[in-house]
């Protein structure tokens, strides 16, 4: 039995960039729940696609310090040949499979997305302007 197993949730656009959110399942063993009770079986991972112009695909530690999201920028990768939906383009993302982590739908991941473009959207923005 496959230990995790990944679920496609959303695929969506917000101000003309592309949105993923996956839906994750840990298939723990009964006694790895038992011995580690704070593991979380099911989380989700919020992806947004940057462009060659955005500021932050050149400066990932930038994106790295500067993106607010939960639990931090955890995914920074330009194609993944692992992951159908995230293949011919850069993401960059975050997950929510933190112990102790307030509880996370679908829809607070993807607002959680739109608030990350919000953010992408303000620095090109910002720099541009000073350009």
């Amino acid at each position: 039995m496959e230990k995790r197993t990944w679920e496609t949730v959303y695929l969506g656009k917000y101000k003309g960039r592309n949105i993923v959110v996956l839906r994750a399942h840990w298939n723990l063993p009964d006694e790895m729940k038992y011995k580690f009770p704070d593991l979380i079986d099911d989380y989700y991972c919020g992806y947004v696609r940057l462009y060659p112009n955005d500021y932050y695909d050149t400066h990932r530690e930038e994106a790295e310090e500067e993106l607010d999201v939960f639990g931090g920028i955890t995914y920074d990768r330009v194609g993944n040949p692992t992951r159908f939906e995230l293949a011919g383009g850069h993401f960059i993302g975050f997950d929510t499979g933190h112990a102790y982590q307030p509880p996370f739908t679908e829809e607070t991941v993807i607002l959680e997305c739109q608030d990350l473009v919000n953010q992408i959207n303000a620095k090109n923005q910002e720099v541009w302007e000073h350009e």
